[in-house]
């Protein structure tokens, strides 16, 4: 086993209930959206029961900013936040601003979001807001403020865009808080709040319940758990070096539909020592894809080799790294004293005045330490 470094995740972040998601796809309009002189607007997100997990007590909401541009601070005041429970599937048939009939406001002030990058952003519930778990939740965000951040606002995760026709975000903008209010736009998708259980508007062909990452020499081993699926056709890993750019490693059959907990394994190989990113995303018998999680590792792909095992008056060394030190000692664990010789890519023993038998070499690179079992004929 190598050393390894594991980081679950690109960025982990803790929150009230569960971690922060990384999502993998952004937009400007959600929570709300200043452009070309209309410096007021207004979005609404549906959350379904499957997405919440059940009923809860919100305390606090978060957000991930995930923002590359190059401007720094942005400040909107006006800011308020409302949320209802509400029988409402669908804002097809509600396209327009909701209003604030059956809304419990939760919060007034402003928002600061400090920064380019990939940043959380957190603010209490105050009063606190009691979700029933089975109805929809819906979050309506407003900006009644009229700051001009056009051309430097961030951008936000937002869930993947629903393939089934179903609008569950629409948002609005305007040159007053009052135009912005008749103005309204449907959209599949809406803003990825901490308190939801994955990336998708929609329930999840799977209940994923955890993924682990473990590195074996030039190995990862890709694992994770799920507690049922539902029309599920395929997994997927996709790796990278950057977090950017993907490649796919392997596709792994899925079980259709089963109420029964399964582990899945993957092992792939390590073709480099720099961190390699790893997601999983899982696929409908429809084609919907979900990405579901995303693990970081960095997975020495460093090999030592000790040649010929057995051995007679002579054995090699090999190593990718440099060699700092090699210590031989028998059975009993006292170390026998040998002459080695530097070669070009490795080092030689000569053994010839060993006695027959079972030995343990260590070898201690700039990188790792490894021990290997040789046997003298």
């Amino acid at each position: 086993m190598k050393s390894i470094l594991l980081t679950s995740a690109m960025f982990v972040f803790c929150f009230f209930l569960r971690a922060q998601i990384n999502c993998p796809l952004n937009t400007p309009e959600f929570p709300f959206e200043t452009q070309d002189n209309n410096y007021y607007s207004w979005s609404s997100g549906l959350y379904m029961p499957v997405q919440m997990g059940g009923a809860q007590n919100f305390t606090s909401i978060s957000f991930r900013l995930d923002n590359v541009g190059a401007a720094g601070t942005y400040t909107y005041t006006g800011v308020h936040v409302w949320m209802r429970n509400t029988t409402v599937t669908d804002f097809t048939s509600q396209p327009n601003y909701p209003g604030n009939v059956g809304f419990t406001e939760v919060y007034n002030g402003n928002f600061t979001f400090n920064g380019t990058g990939i940043k959380t952003f957190n603010f209490n519930v105050a009063p606190s807001f009691a979700y029933n778990g089975t109805d929809n939740l819906e979050v309506l965000f407003e900006f009644q403020g009229g700051d001009d951040n056009t051309w430097y606002e961030p951008w936000f995760d937002r869930t993947n865009a629903r393939t089934d026709g179903v609008r569950p975000g629409k948002v609005g903008q305007g040159f007053n808080w009052t135009n912005a209010r008749a103005n309204s736009s449907l959209r599949q998708f809406n803003l990825q709040i901490n308190n939801t259980m994955g990336c998708s508007a929609y329930p999840l062909g799977v209940t994923f319940t955890g993924s682990n990452i473990v590195c074996n020499d030039s190995k990862v081993l890709f694992e994770w758990n799920v507690s049922s699926e539902e029309n599920n056709d395929y997994f997927t890993i996709d790796s990278s070096l950057d977090g950017i750019y993907w490649t796919t490693e392997k596709n792994i059959r899925g079980a259709g539909t089963t109420a029964n907990p399964i582990e899945y394994s993957v092992e792939l190989d390590v073709e480099t020592n720099e961190m390699v990113y790893y997601r999983l995303s899982q696929t409908d018998f429809d084609g919907t894809k979900t990405f579901l999680v995303t693990h970081a590792a960095e997975c020495r792909s460093e090999k030592v080799n000790v040649s010929p095992n057995p051995f007679g008056d002579f054995i090699g060394v090999y190593s990718e790294r440099e060699i700092i030190s090699l210590n031989l000692t028998n059975t009993l664990g006292e170390s026998i004293p040998v002459t080695k010789s530097d070669l070009t890519d490795h080092l030689y023993l000569n053994t010839e005045l060993l006695k027959e038998g079972v030995y343990v070499l260590t070898v201690t690179t700039s990188n790792d330490s490894s021990v290997h079992r040789i046997v003298k004929n």
